[in-house]
This record gives C-alpha cells, structure tokens and sequence, in this order.
C-alpha cells in the first residue's frame, strides 16, 4: 500500500472521529444556535482545517541496487548523484562489504516510512468558541485512539514520553514532564501491569547510557562486521534486541521504573513502553533537508543519535499484510 494511501486513511479517520466527538458533546444542545447540529457547515470547515505533518522516522543506511540502465524513480539529485547504474553501493557513495545483500530503492523507501512522526494541529479558531465545546488533552487521546483503532493500515501508535542521549536524562526528563503519573501510587493505572522493551533502527550502533556517572556502551558496534550492522534494521525484517541490553537500560532507568506499582508482564501488559534508537530525529524533513517549519536552533537535523521514551497508546489490526505502518504523537 501506497504511503499517500496510508496518510489519506489517517486523516480521513480523524476527522470522521473530530466531527462525531463534537457532534455528541453538543447533542445535549441541539437547540442552541451555537450547537453542531445547527451549523453543519462550521464544523465540517472545522474539521476539514485541521493539520497533518507527517516525517519519516526510520533512515536506510545499507547497500541499495540500482538495475543496469534503470534510473527511473532514482529520487532526488541527492540520490543520483552518489548512483553508479549497474552497482551496490550506499546513498553517501561508499563502497559495500560484499557479504551484505543490497536492497532495492522500494524496499528502502518502503522501510523508511514503515514509521512515521505525526503532527496534528487544531484550527485556531478554537472549538470552544465555535460550539462550547473544549477538546482538552483526555478528549484529544479519545479523538486518537479512536481514529487508530479504526484504521486498517496502521498497526501501532505511540506517544512519545521523552527524548534524549542517555537513559537517565529519557528516565529524568519523563518524571518532569508527569508522562508516568498515571502509574505511580495514586496515579488512575497504578495496578496496571507494565512491560519496557528496547527497539534499535539504523545502523545498529547501540546508544550509551549513564549509570553511576559513568557512560556505558551496552554493544560497540566498530567491532562488529557489516554484515552483523545490517541484520539490525532493514526491509522486511523484524526489529529485536538482547535481553542483556534490555535489562541494562532499565538499570539505568531505575530512577523512574522503581515508581511503578504495577507488575512487570512481558507478554500481555496494560501498559506497554517502548525504548526506540537509532530514529531520525524530528523536525527533518527526508535525507535530512530542512523542514521549513523547523526552528533555526536545531543543529541535530539529519542524525539519528536521539533517543526516545515511547508509551503505546492504541494498537491497531493484528495482520501480516505489508504496508502497515507505526506512529509516533509528541
């Protein structure tokens, strides 16, 4: 399935789900003048004026073959530029160990978008205003879950919980900003039981984390062959870590995962969270291009050093089908 396809059911969805959230709260109202039943037009402006911004999350780095005299659908100049017809090798033009086995430029395209940042911003022209009716943050999740659970093609949505270079400061950053508070004592789901797990993309260049003041490389990856690199990250291939490593960074969170109440439970928790690596980092558009909505102080455009503290928040269907994509919600 086609990303524009994917983005197109999303959106589609969201808005079904925005207008029919505004049309209940205001059916208690039906005769004011004000209400959603009274102007239909309104709101379907209103809903029609919300906005998505979607960047892919995952970067290809391996091997890609371009057939012999086939440069059609190359891409960008960027793309053509390091393309030798005929040869394997990687978008920065280096060479490529023979053991690792190319991919096509689809199969790369089809990766990268396998995961998506997704941004949504409501009209300015506040509901509230429109209709008496506030789209606070538990109606906007609502709004979320909803829309996710009513599409086919993506399978897994997350809110990102905190981002940074280490464990600790991910660990330290989520106690903050109160993105936990619902699973500590007293918190609406602390008897839920919980699960953390470690998803690595990219190179497979395993991030470091600070325990004791001292920084830890949990795999190094300069030792390894670039067939090993590979295996990490790549079309049509699942994404898993060692345990070992897993373990390793709950350590380093202990801080955080200490004030949990709940059981831990791999393999059907309430709570599942997620520790994702090797991501682009946000406000960067593909290849790294700048975002013309991105600020001017965001020197990290184009890496994927940035770590990210993600909760899932509704799941979509449980199928094998290829197209599917994961999003990530700040």
């Amino acid at each position: 399935y086609s990303m524009a396809l994917r983005n197109w059911e999303f959106t589609s969805a969201f808005r079904a789900e925005l207008r029919d959230y505004v049309t209940i709260a205001t059916g208690d109202r039906a005769n004011e003048p004000r209400s959603a039943f009274n102007a239909p037009e309104k709101l379907r402006h209103f809903c029609d004026s919300v906005k998505f911004s979607f960047q892919d999350a995952l970067l290809y780095q391996g091997p890609i073959f371009y057939p012999s005299g086939d440069c059609e659908g190359c891409g960008s100049e960027e793309r053509r530029a390091n393309l030798d017809i005929g040869d394997i090798k990687r978008l920065d033009g280096t060479p490529v160990d023979g053991e690792v086995e190319p991919i096509t430029l689809s199969q790369a395209q089809a990766y990268e978008s396998a995961m998506q940042y997704v941004t949504i911003t409501l009209p300015t022209c506040s509901s509230k205003s429109l209709f008496h009716v506030e789209i606070d943050h538990e109606a906007f999740s609502s709004i979320l879950i909803n829309t996710i659970r009513r599409c086919s093609l993506i399978r897994t949505a997350f809110r990102i919980a905190s981002e940074g270079e280490t464990y600790d400061r991910l660990a330290t950053c989520a106690l903050k900003n109160g993105s936990f508070l619902d699973m500590i004592e007293g918190g609406s789901n602390e008897d839920c039981t919980w699960s953390l797990r470690l998803r690595r993309y990219g190179s497979g260049e395993a991030a470091s984390s600070t325990q004791d003041g001292d920084k830890i490389k949990a795999n190094n990856c300069n030792n390894k062959t670039a067939k090993q690199r590979m295996k990490v990250a790549r079309y049509g291939k699942n994404v898993r870590s060692p345990l070992k490593d897993e373990k390793d960074a709950i350590l380093s969170m202990a801080h955080l995962v200490a004030r949990f109440k709940g059981k831990v439970c791999l393999a059907n928790p309430d709570c599942k969270i997620y520790l994702l690596e090797g991501l682009q980092n946000r406000l960067t558009s593909r290849r790294g291009e700048e975002n013309k909505n991105a600020t001017a102080d965001n020197n990290s455009r184009g890496k994927t050093g940035t770590m990210f503290l993600a909760r899932v928040i509704a799941q979509g269907p449980k199928v094998s089908f290829p197209g599917i994509m994961k999003i990530l919600f700040s």
